[in-house]
């Protein structure tokens, strides 16, 4: 019996661990296809790519711990009306936090690439996403045919 357990236990971890693993390996891969798509999108020379892409990194790890200290503790449904409004004036807060750091990271920014490449980074980011999600709609498509067809 405890054989069994164990034996249980253990492939529930290493499902896990694979799961981690995996999930680890397709964040690499997305990250690698976002710098080459940015690298392109905004036509970075070498030289340029070395001192922007440190710069762009700091600035979006500073921006999603931005992000994460304000997400709500629990569901917007399980609030009162109390604790809605207060999340919503720390959104505020928020949002004007992140406008200050995309000021600050504009002017580091501009000291390594030109301001016309600057001004194309929010259209990059864009357009990358877009293109993330169109390839994931489409592996979803290839993986399970007819589910996103309409019904009438």
């Amino acid at each position: 019996m405890k054989r069994i357990v164990f034996s249980t236990t253990l492939l529930a971890l290493l499902a896990t661990a694979s799961t981690a693993l995996g999930q680890r390996a397709l964040n690499e891969r997305i990250e690698a296809q976002r710098i080459a798509f940015i690298t392109n999108y905004l036509s970075l020379t070498p030289e340029e790519s070395q001192d922007f892409w440190p710069l762009y990194n700091a600035y979006r790890d500073e921006q999603e711990a931005l992000n994460d200290s304000y997400k709500p503790q629990k569901s917007w449904d399980a609030m009162t009306d109390a604790e809605v409004e207060a999340q919503i004036f720390r959104n505020f807060e928020k949002e004007e936090q992140l406008v200050a750091l995309k000021k600050s990271y504009y002017f580091k920014m501009k000291e390594v690439i030109p301001v016309r490449k600057i001004a194309k980074l929010n259209m990059a980011e864009r357009a990358f996403k877009q293109e993330l999600l169109e390839e994931i709609q489409k592996r979803r498509q290839a993986n399970h045919p007819g589910m996103n067809r309409r019904r009438n």
